[in-house]
């Protein structure tokens, strides 16, 4: 854990992506976060990548690993990238980034319960207007995972596993080298399909990931599904 955090630390720096502190000290920068987010909006004017400093771009991306990396072992301190991923992505105006940084902000708020509702309906409907979301495989299974995620953290389990599903669907038959974002979809869809009560229906499929994520010696993919 130590090793990766160092590891995630120096490519922030590299990106000229300041430090956060994690931990209740990471509070304090998400509230800044979502005040800067909130003040510059979801207003975004789309452009090429080819016209974009290279920098810029570095600095999104980097935001972006940070957010996805820390989902699970450090949610506050992932939140704050995820924050600053989007800020970043809709100022750069580069629709696959802005796809990627909307669908992680969606599941960060939905861990905000009802609460948070309004705000993820927004952020919704915002990707939504991006042609992206229908037309591109990998922005099209990333989104379909955060509604995946905001359904099972709000309680609708059948749509969680159905959508979670459709997403697996389109990592496998048309995306390539999307292991993360697979397994997060499937741990999704297992205590989905489990809250349900269709315990024979999910322990068939998870046998096969996790037996699949050994073969490949995935120790986070194993250690994910290993839990159901």
């Amino acid at each position: 854990r130590k090793e990766g955090l160092a590891t995630l630390a120096r490519v922030l720096e590299h990106s000229d992506v300041a430090a956060v502190p994690n931990g209740a000290a990471a509070i304090p920068r998400l509230l800044v976060e979502r005040l800067r987010l909130r003040v510059a909006g979801l207003k975004f004017e789309p452009r090429e990548a080819a016209r974009i400093d290279p920098r810029v771009l570095r600095r999104v991306d980097a935001c972006g690993v940070a957010a996805r990396t820390l989902t699970v072992r450090e949610p506050l301190l992932g939140a704050v990238f995820g924050t600053m991923h989007l800020r970043l992505a809709l100022a750069a105006g580069v629709p696959t980034r802005m796809v990627e940084g909307l669908a992680t902000e969606i599941m960060y708020g939905a861990t905000e319960g009802v609460s948070g509702a309004a705000r993820v309906e927004q952020l919704i409907a915002c990707a939504r207007a991006l042609e992206l979301t229908r037309a591109e495989p990998h922005a099209q299974a990333y989104f379909t995972t955060a509604l995946a995620a905001h359904a099972l953290l709000t309680g609708r389990f059948a749509e969680a596993a159905e959508s979670a599903a459709e997403a697996d669907e389109i990592y496998r038959e048309r995306c390539t080298g999307v292991t993360g974002p697979l397994n997060l979809a499937r741990c999704i869809w297992a205590p989905a399909t489990l809250f349900l009560g269709e315990v024979p229906r999910a322990m068939g499929p998870l046998t096969a990931w996790l037996q699949d994520a050994r073969e490949r010696e995935d120790l986070e993919a194993e250690g994910q599904l290993g839990v159901y």
